[in-house]
């Protein structure tokens, strides 16, 4: 079974920067707990299709700019 990882943990910070999220604030856009927003951004954790679409939507970006299946 494929797992989706975030590429660069860096960047997925800097993209929340530039569209004036913070984790908490774009963990409420998303319906994810901060914790596990937390986990994601860190690369602590794989997450599902959906929500990394999500993600990636809010952020205007492409999945592939942010995301990397394994």
């Amino acid at each position: 079974m494929s797992k989706i990882f975030v590429k660069d943990k860096m960047e997925l910070k800097k993209s929340l920067m530039k569209k004036g999220y913070n984790i908490r604030e774009f963990s409420d856009k998303c319906n994810v707990s901060n914790s596990y927003m937390s986990s994601i951004i860190n690369g602590n954790t794989n997450l599902s299709a959906p929500l990394s679409k999500k993600i990636s939507d809010e952020l205007e970006l492409k999945f592939s700019d942010i995301f990397f299946i394994q």
